[in-house]
C-alpha cells in the first residue's frame, strides 16, 4: 500500500497537478492533504476543484482554510494585507467550495502494517485564551526542536507524525518520528515535491519525490489576476 502526502499547496495549481502525476504514476492508494490548499497563490479555487474531483483524497484544514471560512471574524492580529488577500481568495472560492472546506477534519489517524500514523497541519493550541484570540495552531518552533515537538504532540498516541505549516520541511526523531513534509506550492525553483509512505516488508518507507512544474505560469498569474499583496508574496514565498 502507498499513501501520498502533500501540504501547503497555497493556490499553486501547477505544482498540485505535478505532484499528483507522481502519486498516480507510483500508484498511490490514497492521498492526504495536510491543509493550506488555499491563499498566497493565485489559484485557490482551481486547487480545490482539482482535489474535489479526485477519488481517495483526504483533505485536512490548515490555518488558511480557517481564514477563508471566518473571513468576517478574522482575529485582530492578522495584518491588513493578509486580511485583504484572504477576502479576495474567499470570494474567488465561492460558497459551494467553502461549504466543502468546512466539512474537512483537522486530523487523521491510520495504521499501516503495524505502524500508527498521525496527520495534521500542525500542533493544536490548548490555551483557551489563545484559541479565543484566533490562534488555533501553536507557534512555530524556533529552537530545541526535539523537546518542543515532544511537548507539542505528547498527547498523541502514534509512532509517526506527519505535518506541514513550516514550509521548509524536514525530519526529526525523538520520542516519536516527526516528518514535516514542507510546502509543495511555495517554491523558490521550478521543482515541487510530495511525500510517499509505502508499506514494505520490514515496516514503513518514507520517500520524498520531486517533479518539475510550470512555475513561470504561476508567477505571471499574480499580475494577470491582480492578486492582493502580490509583490510581498512573490518576494517572501517565491523569492521572485
Amino acid at each position: 500500500m502507498k499513501i501520498g502526502v502533500v501540504s501547503d499547496i497555497h493556490g499553486n495549481i501547477e505544482a498540485l497537478k505535478a505532484v499528483f502525476e507522481v502519486f498516480e504514476s507510483e500508484k498511490c492508494d490514497r492521498v492526504i492533504s495536510l491543509g493550506d490548499v488555499v491563499n498566497i497563490g493565485p489559484y485557490s479555487k482551481e486547487c480545490l476543484e482539482f482535489l474535489k474531483s479526485k477519488k481517495n483524497v483526504i483533505c485536512l484544514q490548515g490555518n488558511h482554510e480557517e481564514y477563508c471560512l471566518k473571513i468576517t471574524t478574522l482575529p485582530l492580529w492578522i495584518s491588513t494585507g493578509e486580511k485583504k488577500h484572504s477576502e479576495w481568495s474567499s470570494k474567488e472560492i465561492g460558497g459551494e467550495l467553502l461549504e466543502w472546506i468546512s466539512q474537512w477534519k483537522c486530523e487523521y489517524t491510520m495504521i499501516l502494517g503495524k505502524t500508527k500514523l498521525y496527520f495534521c497541519h500542525y500542533a493544536f493550541e490548548k490555551d483557551e485564551r489563545k484559541i479565543i484570540e484566533g490562534k488555533k495552531f501553536k507557534p512555530f518552533i524556533r529552537e530545541n526542536f526535539e523537546s518542543e515537538l515532544d511537548k507539542y504532540f505528547q498527547e498523541i498516541d502514534t509512532d509517526i507524525i506527519f505535518y506541514g505549516h513550516e514550509h521548509q520541511g524536514g525530519e526529526i526523531c525523538s520520542k516519536k518520528r516527526y516528518v514535516n513534509v514542507g510546502s509543495s506550492g511555495c517554491t523558490e525553483s521550478d521543482v515541487t515535491h510530495g511525500t510517499i509512505i509505502s508499506l514494505v516488508e520490514d515496516g514503513i518507507e518514507i520517500t520524498k519525490v520531486e517533479k518539475i512544474y510550470n512555475r513561470s505560469k504561476i508567477i505571471s498569474a499574480f499580475e494577470k489576476k491582480d492578486v492582493p499583496e502580490k509583490e510581498f508574496i512573490l518576494k517572501v514565498f517565491y523569492k521572485s
